[in-house]
């Protein structure tokens, strides 16, 4: 990660996030669309492929940016993300790994 500026990194993981979600959708309709038994050739995954790059490298970048700026003032917001992009990705247990981060870091600021 090049950026010396967390909210920078913050923003760009949140356009990363809202582009996956949007590529999955069109993904979806594609999949949805096509006919059962040609859908049935491949696994669904494969399916979603371009989504789940984004939802990787939105993750990735809030972990960078969380590893880069240990002492960041939205560190809680970044956790969050992470947590929304496993959520997206169905792995719940990461997703709630993070949202328990999320949540002692907010509660710190009360």
């Amino acid at each position: 990660m090049q950026h010396k500026n967390p909210e920078l990194t913050l923003r760009l993981s949140e356009l990363m996030l809202e582009k996956a979600r949007l590529t999955k959708q069109v993904e979806l309709n594609q999949y949805l669309t096509l006919d059962p038994l040609k859908r049935s050739e491949k696994t669904k995954q494969a399916y979603f492929v371009n989504s789940k790059a984004l939802y990787k490298n939105a993750t990735a970048i809030c972990i960078a940016t969380i590893k880069k700026f240990p002492k960041y003032n939205n560190s809680a917001e970044v956790q969050y993300i992470i947590a929304q992009n496993y959520i997206e990705q169905n792995n719940i247990k990461d997703a709630k790994n993070y949202l328990e981060r999320a949540i002692k870091n907010a509660a710190k600021k009360i």
